[in-house]
């Protein structure tokens, strides 16, 4: 949509420019913006395309940066839909490897501390490495974590803790990875179902704002004659 956006911009407005222009019509502001916009990335190929690719270029060198993934990986965060799959993706892929090392007799210092390098989101390799650095101070892991309840779901703390004090925390962490696998494939289900009327209202405003910018003046112009 924005590519199509911009070829519009840069070759089609133009021509009905010459419409408005030959009948001298009275523009609303909307539309004055929109064809100074037009005028200029047609008037100026090279220093739009510049532009555009520029910008393009600087935004994946700032996603790959440090300060890009805490930028974007805190917005996923807080996010409305996002942040609750993060939350579960993060947890189970968590539990699932810290269960494996600790089966395979990994101490949990070291497990924690493969397992945050493991994680996607960038808080939560924080939050697992620090809590690396507690445990191996002898504080119980379900302990840590419970200053991360920003990250770690309840849940996930409780059963933690459970599996601390009868000594099956593998075990433990694996039913949680179960759990939260499950759910995260339910959640991906259902975003189809969400993302579909998101993307209808997006084209539909993109496709408003040329209507009422362009089309509307043409039906005023054609009103006059």
């Amino acid at each position: 949509m924005m590519i199509i956006g911009v070829l519009m911009m840069m070759f089609v407005v133009p021509k009905i420019t010459a419409i408005f222009d030959d009948f001298g019509a009275d523009l609303p502001i909307l539309t004055k913006v929109v064809l100074g916009i037009s005028n200029f990335m047609s008037q100026n190929v090279v220093v739009t395309s510049s532009l555009i690719l520029g910008s393009v270029t600087a935004l994946l060198f700032f996603w790959r940066s440090s300060l890009g993934k805490k930028f974007f990986h805190k917005l996923f965060l807080k996010a409305p839909v996002l942040s609750g799959l993060v939350n579960k993706v993060n947890s189970a892929r968590f539990a699932r490897i810290l269960s494996a090392l600790s089966k395979s007799g990994v101490p949990l210092v070291r497990s924690l501390k493969i397992t945050s390098d493991t994680l996607g989101n960038y808080y939560y390799k924080e939050a697992v490495l620090a809590a690396s650095q507690e445990v191996q101070k002898g504080i119980p892991l379900s302990s840590v974590l419970g200053r991360y309840q920003d990250f770690f779901p309840y849940l996930v703390i409780q059963m933690i803790e459970v599996g601390e004090e009868t000594g099956k925390t593998p075990e433990v962490l694996l039913k949680l990875a179960d759990f939260y696998e499950e759910d995260v494939d339910q959640m991906t289900k259902n975003l189809s179902s969400i993302i579909e009327p998101v993307l209808m209202v997006v084209v539909g405003l993109a496709v408003a704002f040329f209507a009422i910018a362009i089309i509307q003046p043409i039906y005023s112009i054609m009103d006059k004659v």
